[in-house]
C-alpha cells in the first residue's frame, strides 16, 4: 500500500514500518548472502596476503634497488595488490548497496509518498544553466533522483557534485564547486520575478554579490534573517512573501534535517530551486552489519520529506495571500 505526500506529512512511525515491512525483509535477505560473502572473502584474504606479500615485495625490493631496470623504484606493485585484494574483499558492500538502490528504494519511494526513484538522474542538466547561484562547473554527476507530486505541486530532488575543470599549459585542475542536495520545486503561483536568497556575506563579497547577480538588495520582513541571509530580487514586493520569515524557518529546519550547511534559494522561471551543501552521503542502506529491518534510517529519510513538504506548504500559503 502506498501513501501520497500528504498523507505521509501526518503518517507515525508504526504506520510507516508496517507498510515497509515487504520491502525490509526483502533487503534483509540481501545483507544475509552479502555479510555471508564479506565474511568468506576476509577469511580467505589472511592466507592470500600470506602468499602473495612476500612476492610483491621480493619485486618491489628489486625494483628499487634497480636490478630489474628502470631508474624509478618503490612499491608500486604491493600497493596495487593490496588494492586490488581489498576491492575484491569489500565487493558484498557494494553489491549490497547496489541491490538497495536497484530493488529496494524505488519500492520504499513508492511507500513514502508515491514518489519515483532512479539511481542515475538528470535533474541538473536541463535546469540548472539559467541559474544565478549555481556555481560555474563543466563536470557533473547526479545520483539518487526522487520525483513526484505534493497538493499538485511538482517536486525533484537529487544528490549532485559540481566540479569545474581548467588547464594551464599542461597542467589539470579540477576543483569540486559544489556537493550537496539539490531540490527543485514548482511554485504554487506564477512567479514573474527573480529573487536570490544566498547565506550572509560582508563588505567586497557582499557588494560583488550585489553587481554580479544583476539584481537589488530586498527588503526582508525580518532583521532577524538579514543577520543569516541576503537577498536580491527584480520585484521587492514579490520577495516579501517569497522570503517570509515562516518560509525561511522552513529552510532553516530543512537543513538540520539533512546535516548540511546554509542552503541557497532562488525563485525563477515559476520554480524554487534549493542548494544544500552536504559532505554525507543519503539515501545510502545502513551498514551491512545493521538488520534491514531497523526502520531508523526509513524514519529519517521520512523525516528529511516532510521538511521539504513544509516549503511548500509555506509558500502555497504566502502566495494565497500575495494573490
Amino acid at each position: 500500500m502506498s501513501a501520497d505526500l500528504a498523507q505521509l506529512k501526518e503518517m507515525d512511525d508504526e504506520t510507516l514500518a508496517a507498510q515497509v515491512k515487504p520491502e525490509l525483509e526483502a533487503l534483509e535477505n540481501i545483507r544475509h548472502e552479502k555479510l555471508h560473502a564479506l565474511r568468506r572473502r576476509q577469511k580467505l584474504a589472511i592466507p592470500i596476503s600470506c602468499v602473495c606479500a612476500p612476492i610483491t615485495g621480493f619485486v618491489d625490493f628489486m625494483l628499487l634497488i634497480g636490478e630489474w631496470g628502470g631508474d624509478d623504484g618503490g612499491f608500486g606493485v604491493s600497493i596495487l595488490f593490496f588494492g586490488l585484494l581489498w576491492y575484491w574483499v569489500s565487493e558484498p558492500k557494494r553489491q549490497y548497496a547496489k541491490s538497495y538502490k536497484k530493488k529496494i528504494l524505488p519500492q520504499i519511494a513508492k511507500t513514502l509518498g508515491n514518489l519515483h526513484y532512479i539511481e542515475k538522474g538528470k535533474l541538473i542538466v536541463d535546469t540548472l544553466k539559467a541559474s544565478k547561484i549555481v556555481p560555474s562547473y563543466n563536470r557533473h554527476d547526479c545520483e539518487d533522483y526522487f520525483f513526484g507530486e505534493y497538493k499538485g505541486t511538482k517536486i525533484e530532488l537529487s544528490e549532485v557534485e559540481l566540479k569545474y575543470r581548467s588547464k594551464s599549459g599542461d597542467d589539470e585542475t579540477i576543483t569540486t564547486v559544489f556537493d550537496g542536495l539539490v531540490f527543485l520545486i514548482d511554485v504554487p503561483k506564477q512567479i514573474f520575478g527573480h529573487t536570490v536568497l544566498r547565506p550572509n556575506q560582508h563588505g567586497f563579497f557582499e557588494w560583488f554579490n550585489e553587481k554580479s547577480l544583476g539584481l537589488e538588495r530586498a527588503d526582508l520582513v525580518s532583521l532577524e534573517f538579514e543577520n543569516i541571509y541576503d537577498v536580491y530580487t527584480n520585484d521587492q514586493v514579490e520577495a516579501r512573501y517569497l522570503v517570509h520569515p515562516k518560509i525561511i524557518e522552513s529552510f532553516t529546519a530543512l537543513s538540520k534535517e539533512y546535516d548540511g550547511g546554509r542552503l541557497s534559494a532562488e525563485y525563477y522561471n515559476g520554480r524554487l530551486l534549493l542548494l544544500l551543501p552536504s559532505n554525507a552521503k543519503h539515501f545510502e542502506p545502513a551498514s551491512i552489519h545493521v538488520e534491514a529491518t531497523n526502520i531508523e534510517t526509513l524514519i529519517e529519510l521520512k523525516r528529511e520529506l516532510v521538511s521539504v513538504l513544509s516549503i511548500i506548504d509555506e509558500l502555497e500559503l504566502a502566495t494565497r495571500q500575495f494573490a
